[in-house]
C-alpha cells in the first residue's frame, strides 16, 4: 500500500508520518508512506510512478489549493482514497464536491487518526463490490463503486453509472436497495423511484440533491427529513465530533 502525506508545513508532515508508522506498525502492515510539502511535486510523482491508495492532502497547501488538486486527480478517474487535513471548518462544504473520505483537524489525535485509516483501508476492500443482475437470459455484473444512482421505471430497474453507461433489468427499486444495504457503499433513497450513491452527490440541498455530472435529482417530499438528517450526521461524524 502506498500512502501521500501532502502539507506545506513539514513539522506538520513529520508529525503525521511518525503517527502513521505507529499505527501502521501496530496493524502490522506492508505500506509506504510519502511525504510532499508542495502540491505540484504530489502530481508529478503521481504522474511518474502512479496513483496513491491514500492520500492525506491540506486543503491550503501554499500556492495550490487542495480542493483544486483533489478535483484534477479524481478528473483523470483515478482509484484512491482521499482524507482532507485542514485547521478550518469552514473549508467542508465546499470540499465535499470533491467527494474526500475524510476530514481530519490538525493536531492529530492518534485515536482518531488510527479510526480514520482502518475506515479508509476498509474503503478501498470495498471497491471492488459487484451488483448481480439477470436480463435477456444472461448474467451480468456491475462495479457498486461505477453506479452514481438506482432508477425505479415501472417494472424496469436502470443503474446509472459512471461513463455514461446505463444497465437495465426487471425488478424492484425496494429489493435493489435491500441488496445494496448489504454491501459496504452508502445509497439512500431520495425519493419514490431514486437511490443515488454518496459518493457522488456533489451538492445537496433540502429540496435536491445536484450529482458529480450536474445531474438534478428532486428530493420527494416525504424523503426530505431523512435525507436532511443523514447529511448533517454525515458531516458531523467528516469532521471527527466523535470522541
Amino acid at each position: 500500500m502506498r500512502i501521500a502525506i501532502c502539507d506545506d508545513n513539514e513539522i506538520i508532515v513529520k508529525d503525521l508520518h511518525k503517527k502513521l508508522d505507529k499505527i501502521i506498525q501496530k496493524m502490522n502492515m506492508n505500506a509506504i508512506i510519502s511525504d510532499f510539502t508542495d502540491g505540484n511535486d504530489l502530481l508529478y510523482e503521481i504522474e511518474t510512478t502512479g496513483i496513491f491508495d491514500i492520500i492525506f492532502l491540506d486543503i491550503e497547501i501554499g500556492k495550490v489549493n487542495g480542493i483544486e488538486l483533489a478535483d484534477k486527480l479524481n478528473n483523470e478517474k483515478y482509484v484512491f482514497t482521499l482524507i482532507f487535513i485542514s485547521q478550518y471548518s469552514n473549508y467542508y462544504r465546499a470540499a465535499f464536491e470533491v467527494q474526500p473520505f475524510w476530514f481530519l483537524d490538525k493536531p492529530f489525535e492518534v485515536k482518531t487518526l488510527e479510526i480514520t485509516l482502518k475506515k479508509a483501508i476498509d474503503s478501498l476492500n470495498y471497491k471492488y463490490e459487484t451488483l448481480n443482475y439477470c436480463y435477456a437470459k444472461e448474467y451480468y455484473r456491475v462495479l457498486i463503486d461505477d453506479i452514481m444512482y438506482v432508477q425505479s421505471q415501472r417494472r424496469t430497474i436502470l443503474l446509472y453509472c459512471i461513463e455514461d453507461r446505463i444497465c437495465r433489468f426487471y425488478g424492484k427499486l425496494g429489493n435493489v436497495e435491500k441488496e445494496l444495504g448489504t454491501k459496504h457503499r452508502k445509497f439512500i433513497r431520495i425519493n419514490r423511484s431514486v437511490c443515488v450513491n454518496i459518493d457522488y452527490i456533489a451538492k445537496w440541498t433540502y429540496k435536491y440533491i445536484e450529482m458529480v455530472n450536474g445531474e438534478i435529482i428532486g428530493i420527494g417530499e416525504k424523503y426530505r427529513d431523512e435525507v436532511r438528517k443523514y447529511f448533517e450526521e454525515w458531516i458531523r461524524e467528516k469532521v471527527n465530533t466523535y470522541g
